[in-house]
């Protein structure tokens, strides 16, 4: 009886690393470091693993690049998925292509057919306008993960924030400060990003006991000058919100000027909460009270997804969703005479 083959992922479970990292050692050894080097030519004396030919030629098919498609590089949060996805796939071997569709849908199938004459091995999709990305456009060897984007396909990973969770502690917070008329700030509405959080708010109110007030809620962009007009808009109403949700940090930071602009003080005239914890956050005055995001997470979880699905493409699909903590800052305050508005005969 012929005993069983060894095969690279032997090799890889016995080393404690990734096949792909196996794959680098045999086929371009100079870009892994000498100890990782010296134990996997170690297991791969001690087991006698010989490359399948196949294998190593399906390898030496890859341009080992993949893509990760953005909606605007402006945006500091996108900068940490960036850096997540680029020090996962670089440690596999793989570079990194950023594609920046500007919130438009036309952008990301004319970034898609550049790829598809690339030939990139995988492609991130982030975020973006459209329920779905334009994956029919790429080359139909490139895999794919989404975040922030459904799938209808059994072989693209997922992965999601807790929205609905999110925004039901950021509301909370701001009740628990006393207050009730409470503003919106959403992106652009033909994201899904921009719909999903904004439903998320309305969930959060109902659940809340709290009104819900259509003039106080506005959609525009995902950008710091929206926030800035959307802000002064609000506050100028004949009945202003006593605090904001901005629905991304850029806004809340623009809707800080904003305040300013027109001579309102955060926190003790308007509270202004921001929700993805963007890192220009915490040098704002006052500092922004925020959700804890995990870009970084997001990038690096998505990248090692595509490197699975390039060794395993029948793997079952996996979705992750993430949680959101409150992140206090000193941007939301009680509410002012929120004693006082409560008792009999009070001064509004």
């Amino acid at each position: 009886m012929h005993s069983k083959k060894t095969t690279i992922h032997d090799v890889a479970r016995k080393a404690g690393v990734s096949a792909a990292t196996v794959s680098r050692v045999l086929n371009t050894p100079a870009i892994v470091r000498e100890e990782t080097r010296n134990r996997v030519l170690a297991v791969v004396q001690e087991l006698s693993y010989v490359p399948n030919p196949l294998a190593k030629a399906f390898t030496h098919d890859r341009s080992r690049l993949v893509a990760l498609i953005i909606p605007s590089v402006l945006n500091a949060n996108f900068a940490d998925i960036i850096r997540g996805a680029g020090y996962e796939l670089s440690t596999e071997g793989y570079g990194l292509i950023i594609g920046n569709s500007e919130e438009e849908l036309g952008q990301e199938v004319g970034i898609c057919r550049l790829l598809r004459d690339k030939a990139v091995d995988g492609v991130i999709f982030a975020f973006g306008t459209g329920d779905a990305p334009p994956v029919s456009e790429l080359n139909p060897r490139a895999v794919t993960a989404f975040i922030d984007r459904e799938a209808d396909s059994p072989y693209v990973d997922t992965f999601f924030v807790d929205d609905t969770t999110g925004m039901r502690r950021i509301c909370g917070h701001l009740a628990e400060l006393g207050h009730e008329r409470i503003g919106f700030l959403g992106g652009a509405p033909a994201t899904v990003t921009a719909r999903r959080r904004r439903a998320a708010f309305l969930d959060a109110l109902t659940g809340l006991g709290l009104p819900m007030i259509p003039g106080l809620h506005l959609d525009g962009e995902w950008t710091m000058a929206w926030g800035r007009e959307g802000c002064k808009r609000l506050l100028s109403r004949p009945e202003p919100p006593t605090a904001i949700i901005a629905c991304g940090d850029h806004l809340a930071i623009g809707a800080l000027r904003g305040a300013a602009d027109i001579g309102r003080r955060v926190p003790e005239d308007v509270s202004i909460a921001g929700y993805d914890n963007s890192p220009l956050g915490r040098y704002t005055t006052p500092t922004l009270t925020t959700l804890s995001f995990p870009n970084y997470e997001l990038g690096r979880r998505a990248a090692r997804a595509i490197i699975r699905r390039l060794y395993q493409p029948g793997a079952a699909p996996l979705r992750w969703t993430f949680p959101l903590e409150l992140v206090p800052g000193e941007s939301c305050g009680w509410l002012r005479n929120v004693v006082s508005r409560a008792a009999p005969g009070a001064r509004s």
